[in-house]
């Protein structure tokens, strides 16, 4: 995992410009300012990127495990594997063209996350799939008229694993696996756009279904 580093401030002295950005502790030192090339200040007050004290056990039990199918941005799957990290993700299966870790960009941005969450990676995400769908209940993250609002799903009755599909960046999710789906699932959008970026929408149903969803007790009895 990445160390946790030390920065200081630096402050542009032409009170025109007056920028302030932080700077690694023992790095080389900056003299002039990169908008305005003037004379910078060096402030004292050494800092870190405080992280949690303590990890927060309070969230739902359930198993999480995602398919990412045939993403195309390294960069978007290096935000998940480090999101997935942090909220506790099982499995991710990468599918298709979806970068693996081994891509450089893909480490950039998941800073090392890519050790903490297991993965594997298959060509033909319906061959997959159709061989695991028993192990989880499959719920797709895409829009449809039977789409269901992630803020209106009715806690689970099982405990049994989930597992999260995210589709392409451009032409979303496979029909044929659209079909496999036991859920079809959307986030909701006020905008003119009426669509968001995978690793934020990743971000937004991982932490929904992990702090928002509750399982019913295993001694509940329905009705």
């Amino acid at each position: 995992m990445p160390n946790q580093h030390q920065y200081q401030i630096c402050q542009c002295q032409n009170q025109a410009c007056r920028l302030r950005f932080p700077v690694p502790s023992g790095s080389p030192a900056i003299t002039s300012c990169p908008f305005c090339s003037s004379p910078l200040t060096n402030l004292a007050e050494v800092f870190s990127n405080r992280k949690p004290e303590s990890t927060d056990h309070t969230g739902s039990s359930l198993s999480i495990s995602v398919a990412l199918d045939n993403l195309r941005s390294a960069y978007n799957v290096g935000a998940i594997f480090r999101t997935a990290d942090a909220v506790g993700i099982q499995h991710i299966h990468l599918y298709g063209i979806t970068p693996t870790p081994d891509n450089p960009k893909v480490q950039k941005t998941s800073l090392s996350a890519e050790f903490a969450v297991p993965w594997t990676h298959h060509k033909n995400s319906l061959d997959h799939l159709a061989t695991i769908k028993h192990e989880y209940q499959v719920w797709a993250i895409e829009g449809g008229q039977h789409a269901l609002s992630i803020f209106d799903l009715p806690a689970p009755k099982t405990n049994h694993p989930i597992l999260l599909v995210f589709g392409s960046e451009y032409a979303g999710i496979d029909p044929a696996i659209l079909r496999l789906a036991n859920q079809t699932i959307f986030i909701p959008m006020i905008g003119f756009k009426r669509s968001l970026n995978v690793a934020s929408a990743f971000a937004i149903a991982t932490y929904t279904l992990r702090f928002n969803l509750r399982t019913y007790p295993k001694n509940s009895k329905k009705g």
